[in-house]
């Protein structure tokens, strides 16, 4: 039997506010089915379009609305993704493919992710700068790494020299 969430429901799934989904209704992002001006969405269609939207959805909501057990998210998910990420110095930076070669490396990731960080990263780049000014940047893949972490992580870099 299929299992329908409603618009509250949606808003625990995504993390996005209530006039979020209801945009996206109206401009027909997002699969529903109306009954009684009522908005329904298919549980197994949602997980697909999500996928496709690279949106995460909380899957443990799922699971305690429907009575399985639920660990529940810690409030500080910053602080634990630092601390599992470390701080790192004198960083080389001569170049961006060096650097970006130097956090894949020295960040405590599978092998399989490590191998294709460095790539992601200057993908990423390409496309639009991650660096937000003041020496800061944030670099990140285009695209979540979702299943092939179970964790979030964040490290901190400092740089030999500043790079521009």
């Amino acid at each position: 039997m299929a299992k329908w969430s409603l618009v509250s429901d949606l808003v625990q799934l995504l993390h996005v506010p209530e006039a979020t989904i209801y945009r996206w209704i109206k401009q027909g992002d997002i699969p529903c089915v109306v009954r009684s001006r009522k908005y329904y969405f298919k549980q197994s269609t949602l997980f697909s379009w999500a996928e496709s939207k690279h949106i995460h959805i909380h899957q443990n909501l799922l699971a305690k609305k429907s009575g399985k057990k639920v660990i529940k998210p810690s409030k500080f998910q910053l602080i634990e993704a630092l601390k599992m990420g470390n701080v790192f110095h004198n960083v080389p930076s001569a170049s961006i493919e060096i650097l970006f070669q130097e956090i894949s490396s020295r960040m405590d990731l599978p092998k399989t992710i490590k191998v294709g960080l460095t790539e992601q990263l200057l993908q990423r780049e390409n496309i639009s700068s991650t660096g937000i000014g003041k020496g800061f940047a944030i670099p990140h893949p285009k695209t979540p790494l979702g299943e092939q972490i179970n964790h979030s992580v964040v490290g901190t870099f400092f740089l030999q020299s500043p790079y521009e």
